[in-house]
């Protein structure tokens, strides 16, 4: 009862695992629920040896309804934003599938499948090299503004350092 897209490298059998894992996270609730709200829940999942995180979007009122059935669900633009920002050579989680449910043409919920960048860290983390942070969140601000991209919650919280050449690279998770 779900449509979607998802990558080649990810098989539908990984996707529905993942799915499956996801709600059992919630569930039982423990270190594998990042983030659980009425709006939208975040696991953390691992499917075949794949570290996955799964973020789910539910329940939202009849004015999101109507513009999400004009803009689409908010795993599919969150599909097409992380997509886009890979193809212009910004950093940011592999989204590797996107799956909606609808009804009577709304989508009523819908699923964003990402890599999962742990043991990454978020940048507010106390403890990283600050100048090698400042340069990997300065490279990353400035590959934005060369693409006029803008990204509406722009926060600590939805950057990850990690090491690349020649220091650390910024990558985005909240896409």
């Amino acid at each position: 009862d779900r449509e979607g897209l998802r990558l080649q490298r990810i098989d539908e059998g990984i996707l529905l695992k993942a799915l499956e894992a996801h709600q059992d996270a919630l569930a039982a609730g423990g270190p594998g629920v990042i983030q659980h709200g009425p709006r939208s829940s975040v696991t953390r999942v691992e499917v075949g040896g794949i570290r996955l995180v799964l973020k789910q979007w539910q329940r939202r009122g009849p004015w999101r309804l109507a513009a999400d059935r004009l803009r689409g669900s908010p795993a599919s633009r969150a599909w097409r934003s992380g997509v886009g920002l890979r193809a212009r050579r910004i950093g940011a989680t592999v989204p590797y599938a996107f799956l909606a449910r609808r009804r009577l043409g709304f989508s009523v919920a819908s699923w964003l499948l990402l890599e999962d960048l742990w043991p990454a860290v978020p940048a507010g983390t106390p403890g990283l090299d600050a100048p090698q942070l400042a340069d990997a969140v300065a490279g990353l601000l400035a590959r934005l503004r060369r693409a006029r991209v803008r990204h509406g919650d722009l926060k600590a919280s939805h950057v990850y350092p990690s090491k690349g050449a020649p220091g650390l690279e910024a990558r985005l998770v909240d896409l």
